[in-house]
């Protein structure tokens, strides 16, 4: 394969890479919406003792 080709079919797994990373994210986000909406809120407290906790069995 000729470097030039290599390069664009890069460009190319990259753009969908960030396609499919993109997609990931918002449908987090639409699923943590309608989760809030439907079952209620949780306190920005919660939240970040949530990431804290997390963050420390790393």
């Amino acid at each position: 394969m000729e470097h030039e080709d290599m390069e664009q079919r890069n460009e190319v797994v990259a753009s969908l890479q960030y396609v499919h990373c993109y997609n990931r994210i918002m449908d987090d986000l639409f699923k943590g919406r309608k989760s809030g909406e439907e079952d209620g809120w949780i306190s920005v407290d919660d939240v970040k003792k949530h990431f804290r906790e997390k963050r420390l069995s790393i």
